[in-house]
């Protein structure tokens, strides 16, 4: 997936630390992030240049004035539930200057998930950091059919075979909503948008329905 570069005025809606936005400001174009999190924002102060707000993306404080609006990193499917998933969307339609573009990085539940509600997959990485250092990841992750989410736990272990003492563990659980991909041209449909391109990745993988648990979408507004 590429973007046409142009005098266009971009907003990332779940910007996080940056890191996407700042990437796309060194390339040249005018981006603005938002996020909810003050303390995403207060590590993109320090490290970043592209202007950021703290933001409800269900409640923007813009005008009409972005001509692309980006919401990467399955940021829509923490929102949890439909509605709400539906007021963001209403929302950046309000902001979007006609015909402007919407591009979504979605997770979606692949038939191995829906066949297996309850049933816990694990998945396990091994990295490479430094010498004698290794990353390992591991992700659990279980669809609960009753509230369409897949609850999502990932650990990370950094192991030293220098000094054992350097080892740490982290891990986070999260909840996403886990809706299929007719449920989200229905959304996108319901909030004014047109579907353009539906991948399973930002290389342009063409989008297989129960096959990819990624979906990159590029919509349009309706005229």
């Amino acid at each position: 997936f590429t973007l046409v570069h142009g005098p266009e005025f971009l907003e990332e809606l779940g910007c996080g630390t940056g890191r996407i936005q700042e990437y796309l400001y060194e390339k040249g174009w005018n981006i603005t992030g938002i996020d909810y999190s003050r303390e995403m924002l207060r590590f993109s102060k320090k490290s970043r240049y592209s202007p950021t707000a703290e933001m409800d993306m269900r409640s923007l404080g813009f005008s009409c004035c972005f001509d692309t609006v980006l919401i990467p990193h399955n940021t829509l499917n923490l929102i949890g539930n439909i509605e709400d998933i539906s007021a963001c969307l209403i929302e950046v339609q309000r902001i979007l200057t006609p015909g402007g573009i919407l591009v979504l990085h979605l997770f979606v539940p692949d038939e191995e998930l829906l066949k297996q509600p309850g049933k816990r997959h694990f998945q396990f990485s091994l990295f490479d950091i430094l010498p004698k250092k290794k990353l390992i990841k591991e992700t659990i992750r279980m669809y609960d059919g009753k509230t369409a989410q897949l609850l999502l736990e990932e650990r990370y272990k950094f192991r030293s075979f220098n000094a054992p003492e350097e080892n740490r563990n982290f891990s986070q659980s999260l909840k996403l909503s886990a809706i299929p991909f007719k449920t989200w041209k229905n959304i996108l449909e319901k909030t004014g948008f047109r579907l353009i391109t539906a991948h399973a990745a930002f290389s342009g993988t063409p989008f297989i329905e129960g096959k990819s648990s990624t979906l990159i979408i590029k919509a349009e507004m309706r005229d």
